[in-house]
């Protein structure tokens, strides 16, 4: 399962820094296993000059991959990846960034400073990520290493609405 993660400058960029910008995308997405997101990529400029990309959010990454992934050495994940490369951008080239997921705006990046209510909110979904990691994606079955969070019910069962039956 995956939903859009949108990025756009909140104001016209030069060709200059969109050149820049666009030269420095190879470097910025190789060597990451890119399993919670798709790499960044940029659309041609919006009318105007807007630099506008994206990246695809993989809520539900397949198991096996995940661990693959999770085996590898990095200092971050994919999403803390594509939040520093924004910030880094912000601050050498003086880029504000609007961030959006499928519409609904999320946060801004300006002047350098990703706010930490973004991070969060990323962090949260890499999270729910490394969560349904451990089920597979077509039968929901756990297959994760031990037992499923919810193998000994709680003693008094929730009352309110409920998402699915259990």
């Amino acid at each position: 399962m995956g939903v859009g993660l949108d990025f756009r400058t909140a104001g016209a960029v030069s060709p200059d820094v969109e050149n820049a910008v666009r030269a420095e995308l190879g470097a910025v997405n190789a060597g990451r296993p890119w399993i919670l997101c798709e790499p960044i990529h940029f659309f041609d400029a919006e009318n105007g000059g807007i630099l506008f990309g994206g990246s695809k959010l993989n809520l539900h990454p397949w198991p096996d991959e995940f661990r693959a992934a999770a085996a590898e050495p990095h200092d971050r994940n994919d999403l803390e990846a594509l939040l520093d490369a924004l910030t880094d951008w912000s601050a050498r080239f003086g880029l504000t960034w609007d961030l959006d997921i499928d519409g609904a705006p999320l946060g801004r990046i300006e002047r350098g400073n990703c706010p930490p209510e973004l991070t969060g909110a990323l962090q949260a979904m890499a999270d729910v990520a490394a969560e349904l990691a451990n089920f597979d994606p077509m039968s929901g079955e756990f297959v994760g290493e031990g037992e499923p969070d919810d193998a000994d019910p709680p003693d008094d069962p929730p009352t309110g609405p409920r998402l699915f039956r259990g």
